[in-house]
């Protein structure tokens, strides 16, 4: 088959819409790329960590923060470890991505599309976000790479090298109530010696009708190590929604994904889940 016949319309679609394509989306969208984004972040971090020296720790010794962690480290110990590691969030896509779909947050232009499909591509969601604990500014990059405006989106974590990330205890959060569209969690409830007094906090600062995404690493020994350290388990997405059922009226699940215990690989893997909260 040939395609020669594209080359002429294409080549006048890229003419006539060259300001959107190499604009300033065009850098935006370069973040959507797990090794540019890795370089971007790393450059970042070096600049905050090692010549500006903003690294900071929350002072606060929050009783529901765990210090017990594997190692013998405690939660901030750990994650000041992980910094390095962690700098294209690429494990975080799991629940962004699913989160970037959802239309009620970031609408198809529907016949408000002067670029044609490019209008879509290109255009930013309105929702204020909130990601607790993303450790760097690598899951607040892939946000806005997938299409949430980096002015709405703020960053609470108990360490912090950037102005983009507060510094904050998810138990406590620094925000007022109904304040936010979207809250995400990635993988940050099972640092919390009391998983269902943080779950109240994400409600008291989402709106009514807000979208809550939420991401916990799992193993084979989840269900029963939750089960002793909390007096119920968080391994499932069942385990999840009953986290937040006592400080909501209603809960719709959008989105979920979960691997059965005999099919996990001997790694571990995630759970997800995306929900509106009705309060």
């Amino acid at each position: 088959m040939r395609f020669g016949f594209l080359y002429e319309p294409v080549l006048d679609t890229i003419k006539k819409n060259f300001s959107l394509l190499f604009g300033p989306d065009f850098c935006r969208q370069l973040l959507m790329v797990d090794s540019f984004r890795f370089i971007y972040c790393a450059l970042r971090a070096h600049f905050y960590i090692n010549i500006v020296k903003g690294l900071k720790v929350y002072k606060s010794q929050s009783e529901f923060v765990r210090q017990e962690l594997p190692g013998g480290k405690s939660t901030v110990e750990y994650n000041l470890e992980g910094v390095t590691n962690d700098l294209s969030s690429a494990r975080s896509l799991r629940l962004i991505k699913p989160l970037s779909c959802i239309e009620t947050l970031r609408p198809l232009q529907g016949n408000q599309r002067p670029f044609g499909v490019l209008s879509d591509i290109n255009y930013l969601s309105t929702a204020n976000v909130l990601t607790i604990g993303p450790r760097t500014e690598a899951e607040i990059f892939c946000l806005y790479a997938h299409g949430f405006d980096l002015a709405k989106i703020s960053a609470l974590d108990l360490i912090s090298y950037s102005p983009l990330i507060e510094l904050g205890d998810m138990h406590s959060m620094p925000y007022p109530d109904n304040n936010f569209d979207v809250v995400m969690c990635a993988c940050t409830l099972p640092y919390s010696h009391a998983p269902k007094f943080a779950a109240q906090e994400i409600i008291r600062v989402a709106k009514s009708s807000a979208i809550v995404a939420i991401m916990l690493d799992v193993t084979s020994t989840t269900y029963k190590e939750t089960l002793e350290r909390y007096g119920y388990s968080l391994a499932t997405p069942e385990d999840v929604i009953n986290l937040f059922s006592d400080t909501t009226k209603q809960i719709d699940l959008f989105w979920t994904h979960f691997v059965p215990a005999n099919l996990q690989d001997p790694n571990g893997s995630t759970v997800s889940l995306i929900f509106k909260v009705t309060k």
